[in-house]
This record gives structure tokens, sequence and C-alpha cells, in this order.
């Protein structure tokens, strides 16, 4: 922590570019981890047996759905917020604030069952799942931007690693959630889980420097470009579809293998391969896409999951039987091509709003220089309130389409899977625009200048990610 301290001057520090050790990379990376699972585990714990408390308290399945749906809602909409806050407030206090607010809202979910008029349980639920969410949009945009500006030249790799802890948690989470369930009643999961964030958070926080910072944009103007930023919001799409495809997969997958009578156990199961494999390839693929640019890993994985969204069903124009041997390995490839899209998506709006915000030609997506802490936290905001409106679009799609087709199921996966087809075409036809513009602008200036000027489509400067 002393060699992150000796780059302080004047009592600032530019975010981008703080020189931390081995070891206080290793003990931050890990401590975000260990809060991403633990954050995503809260997420999840409530799915096997809140629908049951719920149902025995005679709130039907809408309402149910409202109190599922509110935590990514208020998610979406607080993100951009905290996005535009966090120049102004710094990044460690609202981290803090996410902690707490999660934590808190956790302890205080495991008591609503006292509350015995149905009306005001329902009401209490929504309204702590709500704040709840407004947590997550603190936690993930802080935790990202701290991420993006410790390992600056390594982003993909370090928050690659990060999201391989959050998947873990949404494998945990149900396991944990009925085990806990099971030995202590409705409190024990949600008062174990949320003093457990509240002290690795904290400890978190401790292990983390008090970081002053120098920005150069203002954070509005600067999402307001971002947001009518061709290249910015194809990308975000992608986040946005990617939800709405596991929005669709948790609502209706269940139902579709129900023809093989398996157990609810076996059932819950079946959601393992694509999270395990999302997990596994997860650091790989952000560690390979570090080193040989995001946009290629980006095309690969949506082109991945349009081709593996055709079996899962299988899509009812293949004529291919259902069949477990079929579904496994397509959820297996799907998880693969999640985890080569994901994080190298990030990254790359990254780039885009880092050679943007030194621009005012809304044209040209190159410039050189690094980008200040404003750009880092405004498309953590962005990034995050992008994919939380895919899970709130998700189960609403999805139910429409599965309520309105007689292969709702087949046919809705299938769809999808055409739509990131044609997200892949998008991007490589972006991806020639992009290089047309930059032979452009070489062609301007001076023969040495392709050597100073930046393509945002590859990294410039890779360095070791514990370095």
């Amino acid at each position: 922590m002393d060699d992150a301290t000796d780059k302080i001057q004047d009592g600032t520090v530019d975010i981008l570019q703080p020189t931390f050790n081995r070891r206080t990379k290793i003990i931050i990376l890990g401590l975000l981890s260990i809060l991403s699972f633990l954050v995503t585990t809260m997420y999840a714990v409530l799915a096997p047996f809140f629908p049951t408390v719920a149902h025995n308290r005679n709130v039907n399945q809408f309402e149910v759905g409202l109190i599922f749906a509110i935590y990514p809602a208020t998610n979406f909409l607080f993100s951009f917020v905290c996005g535009l806050m966090m120049p102004h407030i710094g990044v460690v206090f609202v981290l803090s604030v996410g902690i707490l607010i999660e934590s808190c809202c956790s302890v205080i979910f495991g008591f609503l069952p006292h509350i015995l008029n149905n009306a005001a349980f329902v009401g209490f639920c929504l309204i702590t799942r709500g704040i709840q969410g407004t947590g997550f949009a603190c936690f993930q945009t802080a935790s990202l931007a701290i991420t993006s500006s410790i390992f600056s030249g390594n982003i993909a790799s370090a928050t690659s690693v990060i999201e391989a802890f959050t998947a873990l948690g949404f494998i945990a989470g149900p396991t944990v959630g009925g085990l806990l369930y099971q030995a202590g009643g409705f409190k024990l999961p949600f008062l174990v889980i949320g003093s457990t964030m509240l002290v690795v958070g904290f400890t978190a926080i401790f292990f983390l420097p008090t970081i002053k910072h120098t920005s150069t944009s203002a954070p509005g103007a600067l999402m307001k470009k971002l947001l009518i930023c061709p290249r910015v919001i194809l990308m975000s799409c992608t986040m946005v579809l990617l939800n709405i495809l596991f929005g669709a997969l948790d609502l209706g997958f269940a139902l579709h293998i129900k023809p093989f009578h398996f157990t609810p156990v076996v059932v819950g199961l079946f959601f393992l391969p694509l999270s395990i494999s999302y997990m596994v390839f997860s650091p790989v693929l952000g560690f390979l896409s570090d080193r040989f640019g995001y946009r290629l890993f980006v095309i690969g994985g949506c082109f991945t999951i349009g081709v593996t969204s055709q079996f899962i069903g299988p899509a009812p124009y293949l004529k291919i039987p259902l069949s477990i041997a079929q579904i496994i390995p397509s959820l297996v490839i799907t998880g693969i091509g999640t985890a080569a899209v994901f994080t190298p998506t990030y990254a790359d709006i990254l780039a885009s709003a880092t050679m943007n915000s030194g621009s005012d030609d809304d044209e040209v997506a190159v410039t050189t220089g690094d980008g200040d802490f404003t750009t880092v936290s405004v498309v953590s905001g962005v990034f995050t309130a992008f994919s939380a409106l895919g899970q709130v679009l998700g189960p609403v799609i999805s139910g429409i389409a599965f309520t309105s087709a007689s292969s709702s199921f087949d046919w809705t996966i299938s769809v999808l899977g055409f739509l990131f087809v044609a997200q892949a075409l998008l991007i490589v036809f972006l991806t020639l625009w992009e290089r047309k513009q930059r032979n452009h602008i070489f062609r301007k200036v001076s023969p040495d200048a392709e050597k100073t000027i930046s393509y945002s489509s590859d990294t410039s400067e890779i360095s070791p990610l514990l370095s």
C-alpha cells in the first residue's frame, strides 16, 4: 500500500495510473472477488424457498414476480446515478454505501415474515428489495471502477476473475439458501450472508487506499455522449441480449425438460453446465482478450451463442428430438460463449469511452492519451445499467413469448440465437467501419502518427496482471 501512496502529489493522484505492489493487488482482487460472490449469492438465495413461503402467505405469482424484478429495475435506474456521482463523492465511499445497503437490507429481509398483514408484507418486500438493488448498483459500479483503475493494463483479465466468483455465487446461492433455510428457517440465510458481507466488505475497504483523483470531463456530458455513440450502444445491446437469454432459460427451461420427469433437484443440476463453464473459461478468455483484442472475442462469442441456441431447444426447424446428450453440451458451449462476450464487452466500451472522452469529433473514435476517472466511473455505470436492463426485460419478454406460441421455448431460444448472430454481424460491420475511419485519419496526419495513435479495438499496453 506504500507503493500506492508514493504516487500522491499535492493531494491528488491520477486514478488510472496507481502503482500497487503484487501483494496489495492480490488482496484487493481477492476481496472484491469474495464480495462479488457474496452479493450474487445474496441475490440468488431466495430462489429455493421464497416462492413457497410467499405462496403460504397467499401472495400470488404476479406479486412474487414483482419482488424478484424490483431488484434489477432499481439497479438499472440507479447505476446511471452512481456513474454520474462517483467522480464527485469518491469511489471508496460509493463502494462502502453499496456494501452497507446490501448487508442491512439482507438482514432486514430476514425479519419480514413477522409482518402478519399480507399486503404490508408484500409492500415491505418490494421496498427492501428495491433499496437493495440500489446497493448493488453502488457496489457494482464502484467495483468495476476500482478494478479498471488498479489493473488498467489488464482490465479484461482482472474483471474476468471477479466474474468467475460472480458465477460461483449464482451457482452456490440456491444451494446455500436451501441448506440454511432448512437448518434455521427464513431468517438464517439472510442473517448469515448479510453479516458475512458486512465484515468482508469493510475489511476490503480497510485495504483500499484513499485515492484522490483529478477529472477533466463533465460526467453528465460524457454519459450523454456515450449513450448516443453507436459503438457503445451496440456493445451495450450485447449485454442486454445476454441477460434476456438467461431470463428465458430461468423462466422456461424447467418446464421444457418436464417430459423427462426429473426431480426438482435434478432439474436444478441442469443449470450448472452453463454456469460452471462460464466460471472456468471467464478468466482464461479475459486474459487472452487483453492480449489479442476484445472485439475478436465478442464477435466469436456472439456467433457461438447464436449457434448453440439452436440446439438447446432444439429449434423446431431442425426436426431433432429433445435429448439430454444434446442439451448439456449446448449449455456448456453457451457458457463458454458467454465468457467470451461478457468481460471483453466492458473493456471494449471503456476503450471507446476513453478515446471519445478526449475528442470533440463524434465521428472519430481515436485519440491519444489516457482517460480520467470520470470516464471509468461513467462507463461502469452504463455497463451495469444495461446488464440490469436485460435482467428486467428477460422474464418479461420470455413470459410474453412463452404464452403466445405452441413451441414457445424452442422458438424463443432459437430467435434469440439468430439475434446473437445478427449482433455479431453488426459488430463486424462496426469494426470494418472503424478501420476505414482510422485509415482516413492516417491519410490526414503525418506518416509517423500511426505509431502514436491507438486503435480502440486492440489493447495498446499490456502488463502482467499482478506485477
